[in-house]
């Protein structure tokens, strides 16, 4: 695991209360242009021991409602201090990442929500690799088992869009996995735009 990409993806918020379209959100209290988004490391040790059933079916989530919204951009590497660097390992390089806020610190889905909808966008690429997009409930090992974007070469932007999980991590809501993986050495930045939103229905 790359320790400097969880020193510079590490952002500290702190909580205050404010009010959107009638809904009443943990508002994040930031500096203008500091990061507002928490990265941490995402380990297989933060999945829960009885997520998965070996040989039976995996039980079906919550039925939720869509609110459409005004996408918003949740999180773009290339505002982190550099790339992420991709690691010659099963697991790639895990990371938990809040997208319950824009990249101005601004509160823009409640944290009750359920699920997203989102473009995750490759950018700056220098090598072949892969992105998937997961729930933190997964094992980054078992996450991998599909991908949400694959690139074979260096070149221009590559997206895709999708839905996920939502999910608790640390105690704190709003939360999905990314992990990127390619060779040695190989790196690429990444962009996560939310599109929608589910709720309990």
């Amino acid at each position: 695991m790359n320790s400097r990409l969880i020193t510079t993806l590490t952002a500290v918020v702190t909580v205050g209360v404010a009010t959107i379209a009638g809904t009443a959100l943990a508002q994040p209290d930031v500096e203008p242009g500091a990061p507002t988004l928490a990265a941490q490391q995402w380990e297989a040790a933060d999945a829960p021991a009885d997520t998965y059933i070996t040989g039976q079916l995996v039980e079906a989530g919550t039925p939720g409602l869509f609110v459409p919204i005004t996408p918003y951009r949740a999180f773009d590497s290339r505002n982190a201090q550099g790339p992420l660097i991709s690691l010659d390992a099963p697991d790639g390089n895990a990371v938990a990442l809040n997208i319950l806020a824009n990249q101005d610190g601004v509160l823009a889905i409640p944290d009750s929500a359920t699920a997203i909808s989102y473009n995750v966008t490759i950018v700056n690429q220098t090598s072949s690799g892969f992105l998937t997009v997961a729930s933190v409930s997964q094992a980054p090992r078992d996450a991998i088992a599909s991908s949400t974007v694959n690139w074979a070469s260096p070149g221009g932007a590559i997206a895709n869009g999708s839905t996920v999980a939502v999910g608790m991590f640390e105690d704190k809501p709003g939360y999905i996995g990314v992990i990127v993986g390619g060779p040695v050495d190989a790196t690429t930045d990444f962009i996560i735009d939310v599109t929608g939103y589910y709720i309990a229905a």
